[in-house]
């Protein structure tokens, strides 16, 4: 309604007059428009509009428009920044507590249909974990950057692991043809170092057990505990346990610093004005983007996926 309204063209007075006339209350209008002076250019709707009458229609169509543009974009702002608890966590730093009980080592990620514990495929000094999709536009700048980062220190201790999923726009090929095209077209792939593992759950109450852990550790500084987009990545330590969080744009160059104090069993650095400002973007994005992850929207909570974990799967 509103939309028809502001593409009418303003010289088609009439056609405005009589569309008001037909569809809104002239007594609501009075209302709205006598409450910012407009009392004198409002005569009657039961007759042809002067042209003051048609200044004041359009007056108050305008505002009509503005206050339903204003609605529409809260919705769709509680929308997106909805998960599956409704509420938006206060925000926190990005470093882990070291009071954590969670034995990240002995979670269970499925490769090949079977679960294996993730100390399986923990480096010795140093992990990255992420999140992926094969067609986003992310994919060919995110990957190489890994790759190389990989490559650089695998023999200091470094593994990569990636973790495809259905949630969000779903990923259209199977297990098996997602790890021959990220070999194929990325060169990534080398078990148990660099692993794309089976496709699983990342949000609601199907999420693998290693992303529960990993969300509720690790809340964004923007305030979020789930995943909010793609490749988003969490650098663990030894052990599995996760001491820092990094958004989807900041790349695997931007986290050198950290993993060399990791590699080198130093503190980590504090954190940067590029990492922050790497947040801020992603918080914007997870807004507008369609690669974000919308509850209700993108992605749903079904605890009966057939994404979720099985314990029947694991390793005997």
């Amino acid at each position: 309604f509103v939309g028809f309204l502001v593409s009418v063209p303003f010289n088609s007075a009439y056609t405005v007059h009589s569309y008001s006339k037909s569809r809104c209350s002239a007594n609501s209008i009075s209302k709205l428009c006598s409450k910012n002076g407009n009392d004198d250019r409002l005569n009657s709707f039961n007759s042809v509009p002067s042209v003051d009458n048609n200044y004041a229609n359009l007056q108050c169509i305008k505002r009509i428009g503005a206050l339903a543009s204003a609605a529409l974009f809260y919705s769709s702002l509680s929308q997106a920044r909805a998960d599956s608890n409704s509420t938006i966590p206060t925000p926190i730093v990005s470093t882990a507590t070291a009071t954590s009980t969670i034995d990240f080592g002995e979670l269970k990620v499925p490769y090949e249909h079977v679960n294996l514990p993730l100390k399986t495929f923990l480096g010795k000094k140093a992990t990255i974990v992420f999140n992926m999709k094969i067609d986003d536009p992310q994919t060919v700048l995110q990957f190489p950057d890994l790759l190389e980062i990989f490559n650089k220190y695998a023999d200091k201790g470094l593994n990569v692991l990636a973790f495809p999923t259905e949630q969000g726009w779903f990923e259209p090929d199977d297990d098996e043809t997602v790890r021959a095209k990220a070999k194929e077209q990325m060169n990534f792939g080398r078990y148990p170092n660099a692993v794309v593992f089976d496709k699983v759950d990342i949000l609601g109450p199907s999420a693998n057990p290693l992303y529960s852990a990993l969300t509720k550790e690790l809340a964004t500084p923007n305030g979020y505990g789930r995943i909010t987009l793609n490749y988003e990545k969490f650098l663990l330590d030894s052990t599995g346990h996760p001491v820092r969080r990094y958004p989807r744009k900041f790349s695997a160059y931007d986290m050198e610093p950290d993993l060399l104090a990791l590699l080198n069993s130093e503190p980590l650095p504090a954190e940067s004005p590029a990492f922050a400002k790497a947040w801020r973007e992603a918080s914007r994005e997870a807004l507008k983007s369609e690669y974000s992850f919308r509850y209700n929207y993108n992605y749903y909570t079904a605890p009966d996926s057939m994404y979720k974990y099985n314990p029947v799967n694991d390793k005997k």
